[in-house]
């Protein structure tokens, strides 16, 4: 019975210092984003336009949907850039109330929380965005930039790394 209750003890302190371990890893940012962040808005508006200007030529684009997606672009700007900076600023709260000399892990997992809720928002901004770049595409220029996509950021996580199995 000792055993059990030790067992138990051990497992449940590795679950609250997990607990309190991944907020502290999720809040930080990797040296790419921070590095970004830091960008001038001018510098990342230019790194866009030639991004786009590079896209429309290897995807081939018509003056019509260059003009369509530039249009929707325009819209969306506004928007992905409010979020960009909630989202940095929950991220920047969160390391504070992590660094802080007292730990109230209620203000702590509300933050948490709320940054979840902003995360969440970005990526349904991305899907619509997405799917409005789904209309404008034929189905062979959208694989195209799905496959530009998944070259441009890597192997998605867990992929593309060495599991130890034998490839045949």
């Amino acid at each position: 019975m000792r055993e059990i209750t030790l067992k138990g003890g051990i497992l449940c302190a590795g679950i609250l210092a997990a607990a309190f371990y991944a907020p502290a890893v999720w809040a930080q940012t990797p040296d790419a984003k921070v590095a970004d962040s830091q960008v001038k808005p001018e510098d990342r508006e230019a790194k866009i336009k030639k991004h786009f200007a590079e896209m429309a030529e290897t995807l081939k684009l018509t003056k019509e949907q260059q003009a369509q997606l530039d249009k929707n672009r325009e819209q969306r700007k506004a928007e992905f850039e409010s979020s960009r900076e909630k989202i940095s600023a929950k991220r920047q709260e969160l390391r504070e109330a992590l660094d802080g000399t007292q730990l109230d892990i209620k203000k702590v997992t509300a933050i948490h929380n709320e940054l979840k809720e902003l995360m969440i928002k970005r990526e349904d901004q991305h899907l619509a965005a997405i799917l409005e770049i789904r209309q404008v595409l034929t189905p062979e220029q959208f694989a195209q930039f799905q496959k530009m996509g998944a070259e441009r950021k890597g192997p998605p996580h867990g992929e593309g790394h060495d599991t130890g199995e034998k490839k045949e």
